[in-house]
């Protein structure tokens, strides 16, 4: 699953920076849909297991996963902002939106902006509001596009998956015990709309195809089915299928970009999420994962928010290329894992209770 999760990452770095040694991977935001059936897996995983009788610990662990190295690469890209403005005379990041693209928030926004991206919801929503020329916020439901949209002041635009899964972790305990028809019924639904809507809707209304909650969330509910397949005792014949299944499932990953090119990317948006889904029971079968399997898959986090931060510090030393931010980024992501994230997990995690 390691490999799996560090591939997605990439896609995402793709998606952003370029190709990657000439190669396009997978659509940004079809990658960030595998990523939620890999969420709603592990979930299911380990809310049938250990976290059953102790949603304190599973929320706090969540949160200690992801709150920390969020607030970390906050700080930084604010620093490195403020930095380039005062050193370089560069505008980067919100000053970029204040300085260079004339936008005047007021000091309330502004502060309602920092708030609400500390708390990690904010960017899951900037994207629908859009400053106007007295300061204030205003309904923008296609303001993504807007040279005022509110995301512009966001310090991690990407984010925004962020708000998508703490909502998800927070409705988990009891997502998790639905039953299998009807989280099937809302994948479906929410794979066919999301499908109707790239086909349908035009480009500007972008942020209702890619960035919809409820239909985001439906997308979990794969990972979910697949957990409770795989419990499932299976025939010894069928026991071989998921091999196969996981081998041309990481087969078309990889040929995605090749076999479905195109602005909207709808296939994708379909297929990756079932690929991974296809994949997941196979890579999560026990004593499939080792060590450095896992020390990858642990990047893909920090990998996924540091990228954009690292890509802007090596353009500024003169270092644009994607190859040279790809390689930054992986070895900044391995320092937040090696000196934040399993420090604090050693000290701060919690143990959940034994079951009764």
């Amino acid at each position: 699953m390691g490999y799996l999760r560090f591939w997605l990452a990439l896609a995402v770095l793709s998606g952003h920076l370029g190709p990657l040694l000439g190669l396009s991977l997978a659509d940004s935001s079809a990658a960030v849909l595998g990523f939620f059936v890999i969420s709603g897996f592990y979930m299911a995983m380990v809310l049938d297991g250990k976290y059953g009788q102790d949603r304190t610990a599973f929320y706090w662990n969540r949160l200690l996963r992801l709150w920390p190295p969020y607030l970390a690469l906050l700080l930084a890209s604010l620093l490195v902002s403020l930095g380039a403005a005062i050193l370089g005379g560069v505008y980067v990041g919100p000053l970029r939106a204040l300085v260079a693209g004339g936008i005047h928030a007021s000091l309330g926004t502004l502060t309602f902006s920092l708030l609400s991206q500390l708390s990690m919801l904010g960017p899951g929503f900037h994207h629908l509001l859009a400053v106007t020329p007295q300061g204030g916020l205003a309904w923008a439901p296609n303001g993504y596009y807007q040279p005022n949209s509110f995301w512009l002041f966001d310090l991690i635009p990407q984010a925004w998956s962020l708000a998508t899964e703490l909502v998800f972790y927070a409705l988990a305990p009891w997502i998790v015990r639905w039953p299998s028809r009807r989280l099937a019924l809302l994948f479906v639904a929410g794979a066919a709309l999301r499908l109707a809507g790239d086909l349908a809707l035009p480009l500007q209304a972008w942020p209702w195809r890619d960035r919809l909650l409820p239909l985001d969330l439906t997308v979990f509910c794969a990972g979910i089915l697949v957990w409770r397949l795989q419990r499932r005792p299976l025939p010894p014949a069928w026991r071989r299928a998921p091999a196969w299944a996981a081998g041309l499932a990481l087969a078309m990953l990889a040929a995605a970009p090749t076999l479905f090119p195109g602005p909207s990317k709808a296939a994708q948006h379909l297929l990756v999420p079932c690929l991974c889904a296809a994949a997941t029971p196979w890579l999560m079968a026990p004593g499939r994962s080792h060590g450095f399997e896992r020390a990858v898959g642990e990047l893909s986090y920090p990998l996924y928010l540091c990228h954009l931060l690292v890509a802007a510090c090596a353009g500024l030393l003169g270092f644009p290329g994607v190859g040279a931010a790809v390689a930054a980024s992986v070895a900044v992501a391995y320092l937040i894992h090696r000196l934040l994230e399993r420090p604090l997990e050693r000290r701060f995690k919690r143990v959940p209770r034994p079951a009764r």
